[in-house]
């Protein structure tokens, strides 16, 4: 497993590096709503063509922070590969502070370290 930063570089730049054969994709995100106390989490699997593979939609009633939404949203991207049977992944995320906590060494002491824990 492998875990990477989406790129945040404009449209304009950004240009699509091909996987190696065989490895899965999946990028996921999470949008909160605080005004319903929900959030709802995507998940994108793609091949190393950028063919679409599988994708999952996830709502939950929980008035979650983003970066406790986020957290989720790995969680359930990690849970998705395994239901699917993807186990050559990369696993890519914009949200900087999550994907720099999963990376780091432990212990986990931020507000969504179990979170980090249970992706670990």
């Amino acid at each position: 497993m492998q875990l990477i930063v989406g790129d945040m570089a404009p449209t304009a730049v950004r240009t699509w590096k091909p996987l190696p054969v065989g490895v899965v994709k999946v990028n996921w995100d999470a949008a909160v709503n605080k005004n319903e106390g929900c959030l709802r989490i995507g998940i994108v699997a793609r091949d190393c063509e950028g063919v679409l593979l599988g994708a999952k939609c996830v709502f939950c009633l929980i008035n979650a922070n983003p970066t406790v939404a986020e957290s989720l949203a790995a969680i359930y991207a990690i849970i998705f590969c395994k239901e699917v049977g993807f186990f050559d992944v990369i696993f890519e995320g914009d949200a900087l502070q999550v994907v720099k906590e999963i990376q780091s060494t432990p212990p986990h002491t931020s507000r969504f370290g179990h979170f980090v824990e249970s992706i670990r």
